[in-house]
């Protein structure tokens, strides 16, 4: 997925787009090399290459020619907090590898998620040197944020047992994001089944119409009804859980 840019320039992707706005997104080079925490220069750099990757547009406007910034793919991370990219109790690096790394595990609760992935499968994944994968996971070990263990069943080729990676969201602010991200695909999900169930009693209506005539489908009538009736409670249910 992000294997064209390299961790940092996610980053510098999100700070970018985290002005964005109904006005659209013109931030100067010194207020995102702020919210993301690096130098200026490392902010040129990693706008050259988003840009050169298609990922972002920029051009001049305005009466002080100020930068405006479109973006050109949907996004492609988890929600991330505001308090994320604020904090400073996390190096960029440790952030850029989080943000490459949220998207590929599976939830386990509401504030942990697990990644069953060697270092080296991370590293080739999300564009990160080894040693700076090694480096990374040493500093959100000492925070408290990761723990590695071993899988109870699952062995890689070699026989051994994998290595699981536990993230703890609540301690790098994402608890909150990921909760409501959830919430959110909960609904989408409960939408669905109403619109999958409120088909299904369209199409029996119109078996109904076609063969209300029949004498002899009385007794699939009565069936048929009952089996509206039994869809229609199952909508008013998930209705409830929508609320």
């Amino acid at each position: 997925m992000t294997k064209d840019i390299e961790p940092l320039d996610c980053l510098v992707y999100l700070a970018l787009r985290s002005f964005d706005g109904p006005k659209g997104c013109f931030p100067s080079l010194q207020q995102i090399a702020a919210k993301a925490q690096l130098s200026v220069n490392s902010i040129k750099k990693s706008l050259a290459k988003l840009k050169e990757k298609n990922w972002i547009n920029s051009s001049c406007a305005g009466k002080g020619h100020y930068t405006y910034y479109t973006f050109l793919k949907d996004n492609p991370f988890e929600p991330f907090s505001y308090e994320f990219l604020n904090t400073t109790e996390l190096s960029p690096l440790a952030k850029s590898y989080l943000i490459c790394d949220q998207c590929d595990m599976f939830k386990n609760s509401e504030t942990e998620g697990a990644l069953s992935k060697t270092a080296l499968d991370i590293s080739e994944d999300i564009n990160m040197p080894l040693r700076t994968v090694y480096k990374c996971e040493k500093e959100l070990k000492d925070k408290g944020i990761l723990k590695i263990v071993k899988a109870q069943k699952a062995m890689d080729l070699a026989g051994c047992k994998q290595e699981v990676r536990i993230f703890d969201f609540s301690k790098y602010f994402q608890a909150i994001a990921y909760i409501l991200r959830h919430q959110q695909d909960q609904l989408n999900k409960h939408d669905q089944e109403i619109k999958d169930v409120q088909k299904d009693i369209t199409e029996i209506k119109k078996v109904i119409e076609m063969r209300a005539d029949t004498v002899h489908n009385r007794q699939f009538e009565k069936d048929v009804i009952q089996a509206i009736s039994l869809l229609s409670k199952q909508v008013a249910e998930l209705k409830k859980k929508n609320k």
